[in-house]
């Protein structure tokens, strides 16, 4: 990947990035889940021994039960003696999957996905970089599954004032199929967002991306600008990669609920940030990243 790109004619340095496909930092193996809660704080963390988390404060278990979503730990999974839902697929990236939770779960362990010993709705994908940064430009390349009841998302959050960057979401019930959201979002509720039609955005990858600078929020589908908005707050946020599920019924967040036996996954082939230089850095066109619409 490159180290450096031009975008809109400053020069960006490459941060963070993991390419699932060839060499990801991702182990499967990582102790993660409490053990990074302890060690590495959410916000601000950089203890080297956890470059990705499944433990995510916003969705490791929605006690209000507006989605039917959850997102075990690796020590669940191996207790429960079911598949992990983030798996590495060599030379095609890292799948994020949703799936019916086992009934019963083999170890007879009781969570919120067994509560009162009966077990319901879906397993659902989801990676986090404890990593954080205020600016920059986030691109991914992703394939994600079309079809109500699905809820994929390649964004950014900050748990402290709710400020959200979202390169893409996919919702085929509010949009329909082959139609992605970019929004930047804040806590009060204040929201701008463009949609994009991608025709193939279920059989194969496209990249999503979003440039924050200390003033905008601009967003790219395949490299070409889509959207410039003024921001928000200037909070440093947290990359996230999940698949949400929806749930039927006015409590929810999207609709309508996958089938009971259904499942459905979002391969992610690489993640990267670029840092802005700390002073001008011009550069010539051809730009590698379009600058964004005035």
């Amino acid at each position: 990947m490159p180290a450096t790109l031009c975008i809109g004619g400053q020069t960006y340095t490459l941060t963070d990035h993991d390419e699932f496909d060839q060499d990801s930092t991702l182990s499967i193996a990582d102790p993660i889940g409490s053990t990074l809660e302890a060690n590495n704080n959410w916000n601000g963390g950089t203890n080297p021994n956890f470059e990705w988390t499944d433990t995510l404060q916003w969705s490791q278990v929605n006690n209000d039960h507006s989605d039917d979503a959850y997102s075990p730990t690796l020590a669940q999974t191996a207790a429960w003696g079911i598949p992990n839902p983030r798996t590495l697929d060599p030379g095609v990236g890292v799948v994020l999957s949703a799936y019916p939770v086992p009934s019963p779960m083999a170890s007879g362990e009781e969570t919120a996905l067994c509560a009162d010993g009966v077990c319901r709705g879906h397993i659902s994908g989801l990676l986090a970089d404890p990593k954080s940064a205020a600016t920059g430009y986030w691109v991914f390349s992703a394939e994600v599954p079309n079809g109500n009841g699905w809820w994929p998302a390649l964004w950014s959050l900050d748990n402290g004032d709710d400020t959200e960057y979202d390169a893409m979401e996919e919702n085929s019930f509010w949009w329909g199929n082959d139609v992605v959201q970019q929004t930047e979002q804040n806590s009060g509720g204040s929201e701008a967002d463009t949609q994009i039609t991608l025709p193939t955005l279920s059989t194969a990858f496209h990249t999503y991306a979003y440039l924050v600078t200390s003033s905008n929020v601009g967003f790219y589908a395949d490299n070409v600008a889509q959207s410039n908005f003024p921001r928000y707050h200037t909070s440093a946020v947290n990359t996230i990669m999940n698949i949400q599920i929806c749930k039927t019924g006015s409590q929810s967040y999207c609709n309508t609920a996958p089938a009971a036996t259904a499942t459905a996954q979002m391969t992610v082939k690489y993640y990267r940030h670029y840092a802005p230089p700390a002073t001008s850095d011009p550069c010539l066109t051809p730009y590698d990243v379009p600058a964004l619409p005035t």
